[in-house]
């Protein structure tokens, strides 16, 4: 009997060392490895859509001025943004503009209020009167009578450069009463005054009022005192005046909050770093293995994230050749243990490349940024292959979606090579908006036609600057995403090495607080899954009617019984909402959610 239990005692620990030992290597990762094999469509199901017209569908005229390059430009990106959400935009040029029948709103977007006639400005004014909607779009200047009609008093007599933002009462929904001085945040603008039945929505940081809106006779003005208003930084601007055009509102949004790591994982450098062995008596390996990555997996755990990692094989420069695997088998185990573990948290894994070599020939702004440039794509082919089989080999079934160019410069030619080497990603995530020199890769969210995604960040780092958490706010406002980056050896960077992981830490913990009690109903996402979402939004169409009992009803299509998201704005109390549910963000604002092909929503 005793022989026994001690056979028994050793064939269990026999079986614990073969397990742990297996755990160590990466048998279990590529026995079973997952697969992210999430479907992926470009368009609704045209069985299943009804022939609908425009009856329901808000109808917006753009007014413009086709001599003006910047107003040219204004209508081109206003008209794409409204056609995302939906609406019937038509597009006039400035002298052709005369019968405003029929619009719901018009949006009057020149230069200068001098660039129209007297006669035009004289129509809208009664077209305002009458009980229409007009959009004042930047152009502000003093002695416009129209101007005093929609509530401004003493101008100033020239523009000047307001900074900061400040949201006043409901216009927009996360942050109401959000404000920073922020000099990043700058916006050319008309000082003045409102009259007090005005209603100031937003104002820059010194209390010049950047949007307002006042009702005048049986209609409303709504005056966006900004040149930026049409750029991509002035979304949040554009959709806070464009909301209020009804009194019932709607527009879809995405509804996915992305959390990116660059360089992970990637190979971590031997030896201590000064910052990191003062605080912690560690190796830098260590730190990340024992501290840094405990904290992420515990902010997503408090505050529901879900990190998309992007892996990196080697930090070498090579771009002409000699494209191995120079890091070792500990970068390997990298790969393997914090693959495994992202994963398992319901992460996602990405490329960020061979090396940290944008794919980009000369001419990309390389020597300025110590980059080397690859001279020709053949190269570039060999460098992905060698990631490609340094990946494969650990995870050889995982469908490799996103990527994610290094310093976010991309060139067509890289576009078409990653494409080539790696046919399954489609997504690629580069940065929103910034300076054009740097040659930097910038998006919009769009699904294109080659059934690729581009989904882009605009927030970076372990500390946010307010003006870095604006864009949150308005793109999420916009588009319903909140979009965020972060890389694990921001402690190396020169500007920052004294800076301590526990301020890091801080710092980082209030900003994932501050978004979750912002929008606590945001959907945690991977790129893949936000893409997903994107081909609801892209996909769904939907009308607008009221019943004959005041309810108002809402007919969506192309959703293929996915849930879509909405944002409802009304002036009204709501007594009851069927099939879709309503999540109040604000004073007036919910968030609408359904499956179903019709819902109503009762007003007490």
């Amino acid at each position: 009997m005793h022989f026994r239990g001690m056979s028994i005692i050793a064939s269990l620990i026999l079986v614990l060392a073969i397990f742990f030992q297996l755990n160590r290597t990466d048998w279990f990762v590529r026995t079973f490895s997952s697969k992210n094999l999430l479907s992926f469509t470009t368009d609704a199901n045209l069985e299943d859509l009804e022939a609908w017209d425009d009856e329901g569908r808000d109808k917006i005229l753009c007014i413009y001025d086709s001599t003006s390059v910047y107003s040219t430009l204004d209508n081109i990106e206003v008209s794409k943004y409204l056609r995302k959400l939906k609406k019937n935009v038509v597009s006039q040029k400035v002298f052709e503009a005369k019968d405003f029948n029929g619009y719901d709103a018009v949006l009057l977007m020149l230069d200068s209020l001098a660039d129209s006639s007297e006669e035009l400005l004289t129509s809208l004014d009664k077209y305002v009167e009458e009980g229409g909607t007009l959009v004042i779009c930047g152009g502000c200047e003093p002695n416009q009578k129209i101007l005093f009609d929609a509530g401004m008093l003493s101008p100033a007599p020239q523009l000047v450069t307001a900074t900061g933002i400040q949201v006043h009462e409901d216009a927009l929904f996360g942050e109401t009463n959000f404000k920073t001085d922020g000099e990043d945040l700058t916006n050319y603008a008309l000082p003045c005054g409102l009259t007090s039945d005005s209603k100031w929505l937003l104002s820059s940081a010194q209390g010049i009022p950047l949007l307002w809106e006042r009702k005048y006779g049986d209609g409303k003005f709504i005056v966006i005192n900004t040149d930026g208003y049409a750029r991509k930084t002035g979304r949040g601007v554009l959709i806070a005046g464009i909301s209020r055009i009804h009194d019932d509102f709607i527009y879809p949004i995405i509804a996915s909050k992305i959390i990116y790591i660059d360089d992970f994982p990637a190979p971590v450098p031997e030896g201590t770093l000064p910052s990191i062995w003062e605080e912690f008596q560690m190796s830098t390996r260590d730190f990340f293995r024992y501290v840094w990555w405990p904290d992420m997996v515990g902010f997503a755990r408090k505050y529901d994230l879900k990190y998309t990692g992007f892996i990196i094989e080697t930090y070498n420069d090579h771009v002409h050749g000699d494209f191995i695997s120079d890091t070792g088998y500990t970068s390997k185990q990298f790969l393997v243990s914090y693959g495994r573990e992202l994963l398992k948290m319901g992460g996602e894994l990405g490329l960020h490349g061979y090396n940290h070599q944008p794919l980009a020939p000369e001419g990309y702004n390389q020597v300025e940024l110590d980059y080397n440039h690859w001279e020709n794509t053949e190269k570039m082919e060999q460098a992905l292959t060698e990631l490609k089989n340094y990946i494969t080999e650990v995870y050889p079934d995982y469908e490799l979606r996103s990527y994610v160019p290094p310093s976010n410069i991309l060139s067509p030619e890289g576009r078409a090579t990653i494409r080539k080497v790696f046919p399954s990603v489609n997504i690629f995530s580069a940065l929103y908006d910034g300076s054009y020199e740097e040659r930097t890769y910038f998006q919009d969210y769009d699904r294109l036609e080659d059934g690729t995604y581009n989904i882009p960040r605009y927030s970076a780092g372990f500390v946010v600057r307010d003006d870095l958490y604006w864009k949150n706010i308005y793109l999420t406002n916009a588009y319903g995403v909140i979009s965020h980056f972060v890389h694990p050896d921001e402690m190396y960077y020169t500007d920052e090495e004294n800076i301590s992981w526990i301020h890091f830490r801080k710092q980082f913990g209030e900003f994932a607080n501050r978004l979750q009690e912002a929008f606590p109903w945001m959907r945690a996402s991977t790129t893949s899954e936000a893409a997903r979402y994107m081909d609801t939004y892209f996909d769904l169409d939907y009308r607008s009617s009221y019943l004959p009992n005041g309810d108002i009803q809402f007919k969506v299509q192309g959703h293929k019984g996915q849930e879509a998201h909405f944002i409802f704005k009304t002036s009204k109390k709501i007594k009851r909402a069927q099939d879709c549910t309503l999540r109040k963000l604000g004073e007036g604002t919910y968030l609408l959610v359904t499956k179903s092909r019709k819902c109503t929503i009762s007003f007490e």
